[in-house]
């Protein structure tokens, strides 16, 4: 099916950045035997279906979402070469797990890292403990801690690299990405609410399509 909108992320607006985080993180791009273009898919677990909906809406897509009952994951896939040649250009690239870096225009981005947490990250807010994660390259981590500001250490765990801020700083962090967004996963943007709320900071609400 035909993408209404392949021109999407020709401008990095907030809603565009935050999908190529997005994508960055959970998305993939692999090419079809006979097709010179890659392949878009997009596979998230079921009870997020309504971000895949979401996605759908931003890129004008009537493509039916497919289900899969063994892994209990809900997935899409897109054939435009346009939409895929920008995505490559921003740094969605095939093979990306070990290749995935942060585009220069990104780097300071928060609509984009809002993105990466929420596929590729953890809000968590415990009884004794509150923190903001993300999981990914070396690269990219460290992009995320100078986009954070701390000077807390990577960890690295089964050759993946994690970063990590803890509390207050946590609270900030949520505030700045997720106050005022016009999209987010709604279960982090939940959890990032309460987040704030700990530590007495308010996330402003926008309309989140």
């Amino acid at each position: 099916m035909p993408v209404k909108c392949p021109e999407a992320f020709d401008k990095l607006t907030p809603e565009a950045s935050y999908w190529v985080g997005f994508l960055l993180a959970d998305g993939s791009l692999y090419t079809q035997k006979g097709r010179r273009h890659p392949v878009l898919e997009l596979c998230i677990m079921e009870s997020d279906r309504r971000h895949l909906e979401k996605f759908h809406s931003f890129i004008g897509s009537t493509n039916k979402i497919m289900y899969r009952s063994r892994d209990n994951t809900v997935r899409t896939t897109i054939q435009n070469s346009h939409l895929t040649n920008r995505l490559q250009t921003l740094g969605v690239v095939p093979n990306k797990v070990r290749r995935a870096e942060v585009h220069d225009s990104l780097l300071v981005n928060r609509d984009f890292w809002r993105g990466m947490v929420d596929g590729d990250g953890c809000v968590y807010v415990g009884k004794n403990l509150a923190s903001i994660s993300l999981c990914g390259t070396e690269a990219v981590c460290r992009d995320f801690k100078k986009f954070v500001g701390t000077e807390n250490r990577l960890h690295l765990h089964n050759g993946s690299y994690y970063y990590y801020v803890n509390n207050r700083q946590a609270g900030a962090l949520s505030k700045l990405m997720y106050s005022n967004c016009s999209v987010a996963l709604d279960r982090k943007l939940k959890s990032a609410e309460r987040l704030c709320q700990r530590y007495d900071l308010t996330v402003k609400k926008e309309a989140v399509s």
